[in-house]
Formats: C-alpha cells, sequence, structure tokens
C-alpha cells in the first residue's frame, strides 16, 4: 500500500521534506516482523488440526449471497473446511524420505492457508459483533459496506474452491468484481471519516509540503 501511495504521487512523492519518501524505509522492520509470524502461524496450524474448527453451517443461498454478511461468513467457513481437509490429506502423503519432519513439510502451505483463513473468520466475528452494536445509522451503513469488501476481497482467491464443493455458482463469481467496485465507489466519499475513524496518531501521518 505504501508503495502505491508513493507511486501515484509521482515524483513529488520523492522530495526529501516528504515523510512518505522514507515509509518504505521505515516497514522494512514490519517485513522482519513477519518472518517472526511465520513460525507462530505454524504453531497455530498444528493446534487448528488437533483441535478442528467445527463444520460450517449449512444454509440455504440467500437472494443476494454477496451482500449478505452472515452468508460470506459461512463462505469464508467453508473455505476453511477445505484447507483444513488438504492439509490433512498432504500429512498422510507419501513423502521421501517418509518423516514426520518431511510430511510437515509438505503440509505446511496449505496449513498456513487454513490458518490465515481461521484468523479472518476471527476478524470478521469482531467486525460483525461491532456492527451488531453500531446504533448510529450512517456509522452502521459505513461500518457494512466496510465489512462487506473486508470479506469479499477475502473470498476472491477462494473462489474456485466454492464453485467446485457447490458452495457458490459460476453467475455469483461473475458479480463478485461488479459488487467490489460498487462499494469501493460507495465508500470513496467518506474515506476521511473512515480515515479518522482509526484514530491514526497525526505525527506518523505524512503532510504535503507547505505552499510558498
Amino acid at each position: 500500500m505504501t508503495t502505491t501511495c508513493r507511486e501515484r504521487c509521482g515524483a513529488w512523492a520523492l522530495h526529501p521534506h516528504n515523510p512518505l519518501a522514507h515509509y518504505t524505509q521505515h516497514l522494512e522492520g514490519t517485513i522482519t516482523a513477519e518472518g517472526d509470524n511465520l513460525p507462530i502461524t505454524l504453531k497455530a496450524a498444528t493446534h487448528l488440526l488437533l483441535n478442528p474448527p467445527p463444520p460450517p453451517p449449512t444454509t440455504p443461498t440467500p437472494p443476494n449471497p454477496l451482500t449478505n454478511l452472515t452468508h460470506l461468513k459461512n463462505l469464508l467457513h467453508h473455505a476453511q473446511h477445505i484447507w483444513h481437509t488438504r492439509t490433512k490429506q498432504a500429512l498422510h502423503t507419501p513423502t521421501t524420505p517418509h518423516t514426520p519432519h518431511t510430511r510437515w513439510n509438505n503440509a505446511t502451505q496449505p496449513a498456513l492457508t487454513m490458518t490465515h483463513l481461521h484468523t479472518t473468520l476471527h476478524t470478521t466475528n469482531a467486525l460483525l459483533t461491532t456492527l451488531n452494536h453500531t446504533t448510529h445509522p450512517t456509522t452502521h451503513t459505513h461500518l457494512k459496506n466496510l465489512t462487506n469488501l473486508y470479506l469479499l476481497n477475502q473470498l476472491t482467491p477462494h473462489t474456485a474452491d466454492l464453485i467446485t464443493h457447490h458452495h457458490l455458482t459460476p453467475h455469483h463469481h461473475n458479480q463478485i468484481h461488479t459488487t467490489i467496485n460498487h462499494l469501493h465507489h460507495t465508500l470513496h466519499p467518506h474515506l476521511t471519516t473512515l480515515t479518522n475513524a482509526l484514530n491514526h496518531p497525526h505525527q506518523h501521518t505524512p503532510t504535503p509540503p507547505p505552499h510558498h
């Protein structure tokens, strides 16, 4: 995101007086921390394999499934179940040499995807809980659209699996891009409000240089 912002600001983004030019360097530390998160995520994957999540609910498809947040959350459940099954299958796939270490290495990629989906479900639960406690009509609408956009972005890489397992239709898959574009246009006028809602410290926000 930082790289995209810098590129879209043109040459002005590279000027020394613009803090945006230094953001990429500062984020190197965050990238290193992501490497620390990898073994933690794999450890979480082992717990998920030993304590599998409950099976996803089977519910009828609503009239507008791409805007129904509960249905989208159920699709995430199905995607997690698919990758949970793949991880177990990978663990039992013959390897050379056939040792616990090589079998686990063979399963790490599906295990990471499974754990990422599990984390996404926790995030979704937090968003839906906040949404259920939001009584201000305008705020509720913005948060609902933001949650809808988040869920569609998270589900997009898994649409082929969901179609194959009959949890999503090709027709709905073709509508995802249109629905995401509509949500972008709907949220765009309220970007400042949404950004301010994050309570981001002003001292870390790049500001344009003064005009002389």
